[in-house]
């Protein structure tokens, strides 16, 4: 259905670029994904009206600027 709030998901692949010695790299993930939920693009957990699929797909577009 589209529904699953993918920002967890996004979160721990932040956390795991971190863990892996990535620091840049998991910034700039937690930054895009800070970015695209100021914007008010969420999933209806997060008050918002996207779906998973447009959520990923504007922290996709955020990543490559």
């Amino acid at each position: 259905m589209g529904i699953a709030n993918p920002v967890a998901t996004f979160w721990t692949a932040a956390e795991m670029m971190a863990w892996l010695g990535e620091q840049e790299v998991s910034e700039r993930l937690m930054q895009a994904v800070e970015a695209v939920c100021v914007k008010g693009i969420k999933t209806k957990d997060l008050g918002g009206t996207a779906s998973t699929k447009e959520v990923t797909e504007a922290v996709c577009a955020e990543l490559r600027g």
